[in-house]
């Protein structure tokens, strides 16, 4: 075997030296080059012919050197295979999540609610890019005025020697201007009315009116009832809390808001009406420990 593999590289060496010969190489070198390729060739040959004359004389010797061939080249061999048939797997794996991708999302795109959801995006966008185009129209126009007063007219009041006098309206430019306060009116400043001072009354019951109208919102939608639950703290309670050490809440008007809203919940089969009112106000560890 050793060889044929040694015939091989002596035939490239020949290649070679007719390339060197194409290229005008003295005669002096030429010679001595092809006397030494000459006799490397002969020791091939000489080594060749043993290698066969062995193997036919002695068949064991030739099939051990063959075995002993195979036996160093099979574990290179498993090895490659073992590798190509892990990248097999890998390359499987990957166009099958490719595949389950493409079907999911080809197959979303029939589907109601994913069309919905595209719709609603497409219009929150816009209405985005439209409130960012109000609010910079708006600090164009009042670009001089330092409170925002909530899309309502700015009004002026003016109070001397603890009465309220009428002055004319203040011109800030030729689209705004603040307009006088009358006795009774009342201004809008971080969502709460105020006059002469803040009408609690006023805020109380605008706020009372609110929050029952959120809770009845929510509790007619199709929302579960934990979901309903978590709705109420989120949408209608932050419109009472936001009103604290603002308004003057007492400790009766949060009782009163309280037992109106387990009305609600009985009369939308949400609470029984003889059941623990505690359990409304535990968390869940709580309940658990009870």
């Amino acid at each position: 075997m050793a060889g044929i593999s040694e015939i091989y590289t002596t035939k490239a060496m020949l290649d070679s030296q007719m390339v060197h010969i194409g290229k005008q190489v003295d005669m002096g070198t030429l010679e001595l080059s092809s006397q030494d390729t000459e006799h490397k060739l002969r020791r091939v040959t000489e080594k060749f012919l043993e290698n066969i004359h062995m193997m036919l004389n002695e068949p064991s010797v030739g099939l051990y050197r063959v075995q002993e061939h195979v036996r160093r080249s099979l574990p290179q061999l498993v090895d490659k295979k073992i590798e190509m048939q892990s990248l097999q797997k890998k390359v499987q794996g990957i166009s099958y999540d490719v595949d389950y991708s493409l079907k999911t999302v080809q197959s979303m795109q029939n589907i109601s609610h994913f069309t919905i959801i595209q719709e609603c995006l497409k219009s929150a966008i816009a209405s985005k890019k439209n409130l960012d185009f109000k609010k910079v129209e708006r600090k164009d126009q009042k670009a001089d005025a330092s409170v925002d007063s909530d899309d309502e007219p700015e009004v002026l009041e003016s109070v001397q020697k603890g009465e309220l006098t009428k002055t004319s309206n203040i011109v800030l430019n030729q689209d705004t201007a603040i307009t006088e306060l009358d006795q009774e009116g009342t201004c809008k400043y971080l969502g709460i009315n105020e006059g002469d001072g803040r009408q609690h009354s006023k805020m109380k019951e605008k706020i009372r009116k609110e929050y029952y109208r959120r809770i009845k919102m929510v509790l007619k939608s199709e929302l579960s009832a934990i979901n309903k639950i978590e709705a109420i703290n989120t949408v209608a309670i932050l419109v009472v809390t936001y009103s604290f050490n603002i308004i003057n809440w007492t400790a009766e008007d949060i009782k009163n808001l309280d037992r109106k809203t387990r009305k609600f919940l009985t009369k939308e089969r949400m609470h029984h009406p003889k059941s623990d009112v505690d359990r409304l106000y535990y968390q869940d560890h709580q309940e658990a420990e009870v």
